[in-house]
């Protein structure tokens, strides 16, 4: 730029100003674009090499069940006391109702919205409609559709699960066992065991009759009154063979 005779414009557009000029890219054909470049970018929280997650159901499902539930707040209807159980999306409290001088009791079983699919719910509420009355199936009395969880209003079974009974009761014997200096360790009778296993199978095959299968079935779904009178709880796994497609 020491040129006494370098005008502005003198300077070609085109020309180049570097003392050392870069060779001009070749022109070819024009790669293909990688794959997925003209689609629309992956949202934030997608599996990469897989399809999208399917959207949560919950538009004419959550209609229904909102359509079966009674109006108001559970809080208006029942007292809710302590919590006697709970699931892996699920908690229940015992609750009592009081009408004139008597005393009802219930088990609340609450279902949060957040992590509960409208339709798994509408589903298990169906079923238990379905199985109302039936003998050895806990009754739904009522149901409540709360700001952020559904109330599932159930009968109280005073006696426990069948589970807490074979734990307490193998405690028991095995104390005594070890005061024998030993020796078998019966938790049921015979005729206890027989008992019960005959309750069980009648309750399964009344909900077989009606097209339900419980597909959960386990010491801690079978409840007990306080006559010892069995019933199967928890149909949230449960099929309704009816509805199922042919084949």
């Amino acid at each position: 730029r020491g040129d006494p005779d370098f005008k502005p414009q003198n300077l070609r557009v085109d020309a180049p100003t570097d003392p050392k000029p870069k060779p001009p890219k070749r022109k070819g054909p024009k790669r293909p674009p990688p794959k997925g470049a003209g689609a629309s970018p992956r949202p934030r929280g997608r599996p990469s090499g897989g399809s999208a997650r399917p959207k949560r159901a919950g538009g004419g499902e959550a209609e229904m069940l909102a359509g079966l539930c009674t109006p108001g707040l559970l809080v208006d209807h029942y007292k809710l006391g302590s919590v006697i159980g709970s699931g892996a999306n699920s908690t229940v409290r015992q609750a009592h109702c009081d009408r004139g001088r008597a005393r009802t009791d219930y088990a609340v079983k609450s279902l949060s919205k957040a992590s509960n699919d409208p339709s798994v719910v509408l589903r298990e509420v169906q079923i238990m409609l379905r199985l109302s009355e039936q003998p050895g199936v806990l009754q739904l009395v009522n149901i409540f559709n709360e700001t952020s969880t559904y109330e599932l209003v159930l009968e109280f079974m005073s006696g426990g699960d069948l589970f807490g009974i074979l734990i307490d009761r193998h405690r028991g014997q095995q104390v005594q066992s070890d005061r024998r200096g030993g020796g078998e360790v019966v938790v049921f009778t015979e005729a206890e065991a027989a008992a019960t296993i005959r309750q069980v199978a009648l309750a399964v095959q009344s909900c077989h009759d009606n097209g339900i299968v419980h597909r959960d079935l386990k010491p801690e779904n079978i409840l007990l009154d306080g006559g010892g009178t069995l019933k199967l709880a928890d149909f949230g796994l449960s099929a309704d063979i009816q509805a199922a497609p042919n084949g």
